[in-house]
């Protein structure tokens, strides 16, 4: 963040930019999952900021169990154009 040149640190603040701040590990948090990866995906369409409508694809999904639940986290990749 402090040096590279697309950084958010506004570049007269980057000089005294000595890192993030993190909260401690907690191991409570430390889960194991399975990757379920997709080799057909279907086109998953989302509402940006910027463009309007864009097309992704969801290329995996992670099952875990965390506080007594199961969870579900996906993940995306943008559509290359038809």
């Amino acid at each position: 963040f402090g040096s590279h040149p697309q950084s958010p640190v506004p570049p007269e603040e980057r000089d005294d930019f000595d890192g993030l701040s993190y909260f401690a590990a907690a191991p409570e948090y430390r889960i194991e999952t399975v990757a379920d990866v997709h080799d057909d995906p279907e086109p998953v369409p989302m509402e940006t900021t910027a463009d309007g409508e864009v097309r992704y694809v969801r290329v995996v999904t992670f099952r875990f169990d965390l506080g007594g639940e199961t969870h579900e986290l996906h993940g995306y990749r943008q559509r290359p154009d038809d």
